[in-house]
C-alpha cells in the first residue's frame, strides 16, 4: 500500500522527469545547430523501438543517444562543474539548471576555444613541416653544389 502523499510526489516526480526531457530536447536541438546538423530524435541507451527507454543518470551526466544529420563529436569541458564529456552521449547534469541561451553560450563558447586550440596545433604542424622541408631544400641545395657539370645533367638538375 501507498499513501496519497507518496502517489503525489510519484506524479510531480514524472512531471519533473518530462519537463528535464523537453529541456533536453530544446538544449539538444541548439547543440546540433551549433556544430551545423540538426537533430532527429534522442532516447536512453537500451530503449526499444521507438520508446525513449529509462534515464541513466550519473554523478555529472545523463546517458544520451542522439541521432541527426551532420556528423561532429560535440566534447564539452566546463572545469567549474568539472565535466567533460561528449554531448552526443552523455547530457550534463548541470545543462538542467541552466537556460537555453545560457547552454548555447556555454557550448559555442567551448566550440570556439577548440577550434581556436585546433588551428594553432595545425599552424605549428605546417610550420614544422615548412621547416622539415627548408631544411631538406638547403641539404640538397648544398649537396648540388658539390656535384660537377657532368654530374648535375646526369641527374637532370
Amino acid at each position: 500500500m501507498i499513501t496519497k502523499t507518496e502517489w503525489q510526489a510519484f506524479r510531480d516526480a514524472n512531471k519533473i522527469k518530462a519537463k528535464a526531457e523537453e529541456h533536453i530536447t530544446e538544449a539538444l536541438k541548439e547543440i546540433f545547430i551549433i556544430y551545423g546538423g540538426k537533430l532527429s530524435c534522442w532516447y536512453y541507451p537500451g530503449a526499444d523501438e521507438g520508446g525513449m527507454g529509462e534515464m541513466q543518470i550519473y554523478s555529472d551526466s545523463i546517458q544520451t543517444v542522439v541521432e541527426g544529420t551532420g556528423s561532429f563529436e560535440a566534447t564539452y569541458e566546463d572545469q567549474s562543474e568539472d565535466y567533460y564529456g561528449s554531448l552526443t552521449n552523455d547530457f550534463p547534469v548541470h545543462f538542467l539548471f541552466l537556460s537555453i541561451p545560457e547552454i548555447k553560450k556555454r557550448v559555442k563558447a567551448f566550440k570556439a576555444k577548440e577550434e581556436k586550440r585546433e588551428a594553432a596545433a595545425e599552424a605549428k604542424k605546417t610550420k614544422a613541416t615548412q621547416a622539415r622541408k627548408a631544411k631538406k631544400d638547403k641539404l640538397v641545395k648544398a649537396a648540388t653544389k658539390k656535384l660537377s657539370t657532368e654530374e648535375r645533367k646526369a641527374l637532370g638538375i
